[in-house]
């Protein structure tokens, strides 16, 4: 397969603007220059390469241009400087069911490229939006939409540019990873600063033995860098806590007890294996943390809860697990379960992403840490 170009590069994006009372004109002017940017480092536009939409939206979507309005780079940039600010409240599970129009072939929309929603809000939605972005994101390869949450207090031209490409990778035959450093902006890629209740759960078994224990420790240091780690009071990045389990589950981090990454780092660099004979419970393990880790967390409809367990087997109460799933998905809790040793040589992940029944588990090989951060 030929290396990818900037004149062979297909996608199709589309930008979701809030203009809402929250935002201000000069938060709004610094949004629509930030977007501009975007545009002009990624590949050219054209009916074969990049095509671009954008709506905006407060109390009610309103639209700017499809798809397939414009093949001309300048014709994009000029749009986007030109749309005003309005105000209202924020409505973003409505926009969300809105825009999904925007990626239909009537309106320019391609099944055969990457697809990326790239949505700029100030983070507080008047309205439930997990259900729409469900909906909006679809199903799974090239056919999946990638959503891009950023929030306009915040931009980083760099992490929006690279994820949107590293997003498209798999649907590219993997084609993109060696060139984003010149089609994107240097600097590093960051997480979303959106409130997040974090839990890790460490299998500390009867057959987890020191090397199994640092690996787990050190797969949730690896973590931990690339995750915006919430600092005080202030309702956004991430809240961690660590729990360790065998037959019994047990807290040894909590989620008020170390604020700032040093702290948080530190804390987990000192955890230690606990020896045991009991055997493995996975699913009372992950009920546990459902019902009590989770049952005190940071109100707001932004928020989000993910749960990432280690386990080096077998569980002894499959039953369990299954219960936890359902009662997971009921709380729009994210469900990662990193498996050490069920593939020769490889650690894999199971990840169900709280889509409802739609919900599936996903297996990656060593390289499990790039989409399993995806959650956080």
């Amino acid at each position: 397969m030929a290396p990818l170009s900037r004149e062979t590069f297909a996608m199709d994006v589309v930008f979701l603007f809030d203009h809402s009372g929250s935002i201000n004109s000069n938060d709004h002017q610094r949004l629509k220059e930030f977007t501009v940017d975007i545009v002009n480092t990624l590949p050219d536009v054209g009916q074969k390469l990049v095509h671009y939409g954008l709506a905006q939206f407060a109390a009610e979507p309103k639209h700017e241009f499809y798809l397939n309005n414009y093949y001309q780079k300048t014709e994009v940039v000029g749009h986007i400087l030109g749309v005003e600010h309005e105000g209202g409240d924020t409505y973003l599970g409505k926009a969300l069911r809105f825009i999904k129009e925007y990626l239909s072939p009537a309106q320019g929309g391609r099944s055969d490229v990457p697809r990326t929603v790239v949505v700029f809000t100030d983070g507080n939605a008047h309205d439930y939006v997990e259900e729409p972005g469900n909906e909006l994101r679809g199903g799974e390869g090239v056919n999946e939409t990638n959503i891009i949450w950023s929030q306009i207090k915040s931009l980083n031209a760099s992490s929006c540019c690279a994820t949107a490409f590293r997003a498209a990778a798999p649907a590219l035959g993997g084609r993109i990873g060696p060139d984003v450093s010149r089609f994107c902006p240097a600097g590093p890629l960051q997480c979303p600063a959106y409130p997040t209740e974090l839990v890790f759960g460490l299998d500390m078994s009867s057959d987890v033995g020191p090397a199994d224990f640092r690996e787990q420790r050190q797969v949730v240091l690896s973590m931990l860098k690339d995750v915006s780690i919430a600092e005080g009071n202030c309702p956004k990045g991430a809240r961690v806590s660590v729990v360790a389990y065998s037959r019994h589950t047990k807290r040894l981090v909590r989620f008020q007890e170390h604020r700032g990454r040093k702290q948080l780092m530190e804390a987990v660099e000192n955890l230690a294996l606990e020896r045991t004979t009991e055997r493995r419970h996975l699913g009372a393990a992950m009920r546990f943390v459902g019902r009590n880790v989770f049952k005190r967390v940071r109100a707001g409809r932004t928020t989000r809860k993910v749960a990432v367990f280690f386990s080096n087997g077998q569980p002894q109460d499959p039953s369990n697990v299954a219960a936890a799933v359902m009662e997971y998905r009921a709380q729009n809790i994210i469900l990662a379960v990193i498996a050490l040793k069920s593939a020769p040589g490889a650690a894999q992940t199971t990840c169900w992403t709280g889509r409802g029944s739609r919900a599936a588990p996903r297996f990656w090989d060593e390289r499990w840490t790039t989409p399993c951060r995806r959650c956080c």
